[in-house]
């Protein structure tokens, strides 16, 4: 009879407990996430993760700030390591590129880099185990493309996650839910909810019995609660004093409160003129601009001493903060803004004409070299159409906020100082019946705040009336008249609602 010697049997012993606690980290990715990441999972994480053990799609609506994409990377890294060897697979997608790229799987890579994961996980967001093979990776196929996410199958199980789901289209879910048929395979679609009239918003608003469904509302986050969380991470989450913040703005009646705060779907309703679906879809749209074509900035010049001057620059519809700074004269302003349109090829530099913006329009301008032209942006001017708008100030933000409905404009995903800015843009209608937009002061009267981000990104966007046409000539409460064929052609114009 054969004894076996005692390292033998703790070998044995040590490799019968890994099993087991591997087996664990399946079921558990609180204990799986603080042994292998050092990351403390909070009570809605941990109700995601045990959602995703027991169901096979978990649809998850949060508020803003409650580290939703950061938590989706956690989950990614989770199933990668706790079914390696199983070819188990993970594939992610989220309404544009830069969004899978620089959102989800850039955690993953700060997962993979801070920690002793297996293989290795590239800046092309693929991540291969030692053999080379890809056991996770992120794509973002056509909105059209039903077969994106064909040939993805797994004995070991998939798990698909949808990130910023609201602006994803059913087709790419239809694409999701073809490659999770098997019973090891989980889908998990988490997003703000922002457009009530989406896959994910049908989800939740028609309740969807065939997906387990989560809210998280700012009150359910540690910061809130009291839940033990480490001080450096409760400094990632939405905090108390943002919250108190926009319950001032906002008000608890507002679109935004509700969403923002609550993590509720909720009807459009209230003054502001670009909605948070606006907004989402702006964010939500990836736009290409053409090689053979030139773009153009939009300069808000700094008022007082905390605020700034603001560049951006518009090419083919992607809008992008391009510079910021304040505190410096009107003289150095005009030279970093020569530089920068120099710099970047701009056929059009665009300048708040009003106030301190009119000598920086002079200097700008002698300054240009014939490289570009120098317009002077003045917003109480007359509008093309004095029955839609009041002035050109409505109009060239009401046609922005038109064409960012219609996905012909992208904004940042980073960006998130424009969006507030453009979201607190309030209208009404004259007595005309001419859509007005609040003006600066009156915006900095009621937020607090100038919209410096806004006015400059709306320049760069704006729609420039031909200066030969009747209307372009006009002042404020003088009319023209308009021909027959002309009026006609106006008739077939479609405008997305307010």
């Amino acid at each position: 009879m054969r004894v076996l010697s005692q390292a033998v049997v703790a070998k044995a012993k040590t490799q019968l407990e890994s099993q087991k606690k591997q087996e664990l980290y399946k079921r558990d990715i609180k204990l799986w996430a603080w042994d292998k990441l050092h990351i403390h999972i909070w009570s809605k994480q941990q109700e995601i993760a045990e959602a995703l053990v027991e169901h096979k799609k978990v649809a998850v609506k949060s508020c803003h700030g409650s580290g939703k994409s950061y938590f989706a990377s956690i989950v990614v890294a989770w199933w990668v390591d706790t079914r390696y060897g199983t070819e188990a697979v993970v594939v992610s997608t989220a309404p544009t590129y830069e969004q899978v790229n620089k959102i989800l799987w850039r955690y993953i890579r700060q997962h993979w880099g801070k920690n002793e994961l297996m293989g290795n996980v590239t800046q092309t967001d693929e991540w291969k185990d030692a053999k080379g093979e890809v056991v996770a990776w992120g794509r973002k196929p056509a909105d059209t493309n039903t077969q994106g996410f064909q040939g993805i199958h797994s004995s070991g199980g998939v798990l698909a996650v949808i990130d910023e789901a609201c602006g994803v289209n059913e087709t790419l879910f239809t694409g999701v839910e073809a490659i999770t048929t098997g019973s090891h395979d989980r889908i998990l679609a988490i997003a703000n909810p922002d457009i009530p009239n989406s896959e994910f918003g049908r989800i939740f608003l028609k309740n969807d019995p065939s997906w387990h469904k989560i809210t998280i509302s700012a009150f359910d986050t540690p910061n809130f609660t009291g839940e033990y969380m480490p001080e450096i991470a409760k400094a990632g989450l939405v905090s108390v004093e943002w919250v108190e913040d926009k319950k001032r703005s906002w008000g608890e009646d507002s679109p935004r409160y509700k969403s923002k705060i609550l993590g509720e779907f909720t009807t459009e309703g209230g003054k502001n003129l670009f909605t948070m679906e606006t907004l989402s879809r702006g964010h939500n749209h990836e736009i290409t601009p053409s090689t053979e074509t030139r773009p153009v900035l939009g300069c808000d010049i700094a008022r007082f001493g905390d605020d700034y001057t603001v560049v951006y620059i518009y090419h083919d519809g992607r809008v992008r903060l391009l510079d910021k700074w304040n505190k410096t004269n009107t003289v150095e302003t005009a030279r970093k803004i020569r530089d920068l349109a120099w710099e970047h090829g701009a056929t059009e530099v665009r300048i708040d004409g009003v106030g301190l913006g009119g000598p920086v329009v002079d200097m700008v301008a002698h300054q240009s070299d014939n490289r570009y032209e120098t317009i002077g942006m003045v917003g109480n001017a007359a509008s093309p159409d004095l029955d839609k708008w009041v002035n050109a100030r409505a109009y060239w933000y009401d046609t922005m906020r038109e064409k960012m409905y219609n996905h012909q404009i992208d904004i940042s995903i980073e960006d998130d100082k424009l969006e507030d800015e453009l979201g607190d843009l309030e209208y009404f209608f004259s007595k005309r019946g001419g859509v007005q937009i609040e003006s600066k002061d009156e915006i900095i009267k009621r937020t607090g705040k100038s919209p410096d981000f806004a006015d400059a990104a709306c320049y760069a966007c704006a729609d420039i009336p031909d200066p030969t046409a009747p209307e372009s000539k006009l002042q404020p409460g003088e009319e023209y008249s308009l021909g027959l064929e002309d009026f006609m052609m106006e008739m077939e114009m479609t405008i997305s609602p307010l």
